[in-house]
């Protein structure tokens, strides 16, 4: 949990070297840049799978998928945006790394990449990149990406900083910058997805500790443990997972939504998808064990997120006048 993002926090405790990444040189002040996408201001997001295993974990073949994420894509340029996320800055974290999407215009985004690859716990062997990345506004499949590279670092022990100018193997680093932003994108979806729920975790410790832990420039940069966060989990995970952790037995009995696509019968909406909205019967915000609490949230759409309300009734599906 929070590896990736948490090496971010440990980076920029001392920052970079300046002379590596001076506006002037590259246009962006990068230590400026990191510690925003450190702050409070991005939400996080625990994503419990790897990208390449969200196909097969749906159960869809691939037309399927390709549907499902053209219904996404329809509906995003409904709320004026190509990619809606549940907050208006998501980061999302998996196995591999944690992933900005800083949004431009249009299709165009500031794709940052964290990834912390320690394994025996002795310093830092952190890399990251930045590049600029436009996706092709066209429906999948296929989705193309334009990329470029604007800074590449690696910073272990010894603070080693690599220039994206002295990089070699370009063609890699966009490369990786482009699979980036497909996993951002279709795990995306998948927190988007009304058939999946998103829970806020916070810890004692951060819950205690509200107001400190501020850093250099008097923003705040916490760890994972000292921020509230989130992750994603299924009607039936969900269910599982909150009747295992809470220290209270009690019936947790969250329902799943859908995304409806009109077929032609419905003459004046045909083609048209609307969201049925996921809801839950019982307490939306337990307390669990080891200290961490927990709160259901619920998705009225694709861009409104609000913590679950006690013995909340919303009417599951939308009335369309058809």
């Amino acid at each position: 949990m929070g590896k990736h993002f948490d090496s971010l926090v440990d980076v920029m405790k001392s920052g970079l070297p300046q002379e590596y990444h001076t506006e002037a040189k590259i246009g962006l002040d990068v230590n400026r840049y990191l510690d925003k996408l450190g702050s409070n201001s991005w939400a996080l997001f625990d994503f419990p799978l790897r990208s390449e295993q969200i196909l097969p974990h749906s159960k869809r073949d691939k037309q399927e998928y390709h549907d499902y994420l053209k219904n996404y894509f329809q509906m995003s340029k409904e709320f004026g945006t190509f990619l809606a996320t549940p907050y208006d800055k998501t980061a999302i974290e998996d196995p591999y790394s944690v992933v900005f999407m800083d949004y431009h215009h249009g299709s165009t985004y500031t794709c940052t990449t964290i990834e912390n690859s320690t394994t025996n716990g002795n310093g830092q062997d952190v890399t990251i990149n930045i590049g600029t990345v436009r996706v092709e506004d066209i429906v999948p499949p296929p989705l193309m990406f334009y990329v470029s590279p604007i800074y590449s670092v690696r910073v272990n022990g010894t603070a080693v900083e690599i220039p994206v100018d002295r990089q070699p193997g370009l063609g890699a680093l966009q490369h990786d910058l482009a699979n980036s932003a497909l996993a951002y994108i279709q795990e995306t979806v998948y927190i988007e997805d009304p058939a999946n729920f998103i829970v806020k975790k916070e810890n004692n410790a951060f819950l205690k500790g509200r107001g400190r832990g501020r850093s250099k420039n008097g923003k705040k940069m916490r760890k994972t443990i000292m921020r509230p966060h989130f992750t994603i989990l299924s009607e039936a995970d969900l269910s599982s997972f909150l009747n295992g952790e809470s220290k209270e037995p009690r019936v947790i009995h969250p329902v799943r939504g859908y995304w409806r696509t009109f077929s032609e019968k419905f003459r004046h909406v045909q083609g048209k998808t609307i969201r049925i909205k996921q809801y839950m019967r019982g307490s939306g915000k337990i307390e669990g064990k080891n200290g961490w609490h927990y709160q259901v949230m619920i998705k009225d759409d694709l861009v409104t997120v609000r913590e679950f309300e006690e013995n909340d009734r919303t009417k599951a599906a939308e009335t369309v006048t058809v």
